[in-house]
């Protein structure tokens, strides 16, 4: 997003950098749900060695 402004005008190419950033920002949400799921049950396996 940070090279918008060298694009100029050009309707294509910033179709283009919209739908490239949609697609990695769903990957990165992707991959920091399973970093979030993978915390848990690191959490939950230390809990549980401790009972």
């Amino acid at each position: 997003m940070l090279g918008l402004r060298k694009l100029g005008d050009d309707p294509v190419a910033l179709q283009r950098a919209f739908e490239g950033f949609d697609r990695w920002g769903a990957v990165r949400g992707a991959l920091q749900m399973l970093v979030f799921l993978s915390n848990l049950w690191a959490v939950a396996g230390i809990l549980r060695s401790r009972a």
